[in-house]
């Protein structure tokens, strides 16, 4: 189930994004988990209920991604939890993670 950004009474919110960019090395492990899927971005994009500009704008390290983008990647690409951290964010949040 793809989560939507949603409070109390049903109203969107904004979320915030998380403030990182996608790396070179992340950009192509993304888009080779799309290809993998068999899937496309249209269709992603229409179940995340953001617009293919909007989405390939992301994928492609050109705009932020937020929580709830990053959650709802994740389940479509069907990216393993470990894996996650990998796929979006940096090594300097990695390493601080890993050490916790």
């Amino acid at each position: 189930m793809i989560r939507s950004a949603t409070k109390k009474g049903g109203e969107m919110m904004r979320i915030k994004p998380i403030g990182t960019y996608l790396t070179e090395k992340q950009i192509g492990m993304i888009k080779e988990r799309i290809f993998m899927s068999k899937t496309n971005l249209r269709k992603m994009a229409d179940e995340m209920i953001i617009s293919p500009t909007t989405l390939c704008n992301k994928v492609n390290g050109r705009s932020e991604l937020t929580q709830t983008e990053i959650y709802n990647l994740s389940m479509i690409l069907d990216i393993p939890v470990d894996e996650i951290s990998d796929y979006f964010f940096d090594d300097m949040l990695r390493s601080a993670t890993k050490k916790q």
